[in-house]
C-alpha cells in the first residue's frame, strides 16, 4: 500500500499516541457510566475507545 501511494510512512510521536490512548480511555470511562441510560451511545464510545487503542 505504501508503494501504491495510499498510505504513507510517518514518525512515531510519543505525546500524540499518549493523547488517543488518554481519549481512549476516558471514552470507556463514559461509556461505562452510560451504559444502563444510553446503551447505544455507550457502545459507540466503546467501539471507538477500541479503535484508538
Amino acid at each position: 500500500m505504501i508503494a501504491d501511494g495510499q498510505m504513507e510512512r510517518v514518525q512515531p510521536n510519543r505525546d500524540q499516541a499518549d493523547a488517543v490512548l488518554d481519549e481512549a480511555s476516558r471514552n470507556l470511562g463514559t461509556a461505562g457510566r452510560a451504559v444502563n441510560d444510553d446503551p447505544g451511545g455507550a457502545l459507540s464510545l466503546a467501539y471507538d475507545a477500541a479503535r484508538k487503542g
